[in-house]
């Protein structure tokens, strides 16, 4: 899974996550955050909540790339040759139990 945020919406991520990481019949194997040092549109630093620390995300830092954040960083740290599938999610949707098992089911 892969996603990004704003700054001053960071603090809503801790329910998207635990949908993710509990909430899904099949969780993602990866968690990527990527988080830029400061927001494009407004150039307001990011503040990393304390709540990450208690869930399995990498979180990347990098610059921001607009709505394009929350997937470019994840494709150009995957290797070319890698069998892998990205679940994009919005930082604001908590996504149904078999969200991801069901995407899974149709591509295999």
């Amino acid at each position: 899974a892969t996603m990004t945020t704003a700054p001053d919406r960071i603090h809503l991520l801790e329910p998207v996550l635990q949908a993710l990481i509990s909430g899904q019949s099949r969780p993602p194997d990866e968690i990527h955050l990527n988080i830029p040092h400061r927001f494009g549109r407004t150039g307001q630093e990011y503040v990393l909540p304390g709540f990450l620390d208690r869930y399995p995300v990498k979180i990347l830092r990098g610059d921001d790339e607009g709505p394009g954040t929350k997937l470019i960083p994840t494709i150009r740290r995957t290797p070319a040759d890698a069998d892998v599938w990205f679940f994009i999610v919005d930082d604001d949707v908590r996504h149904l139990p078999e969200a991801l098992a069901t995407l899974l089911n149709q591509l295999v």
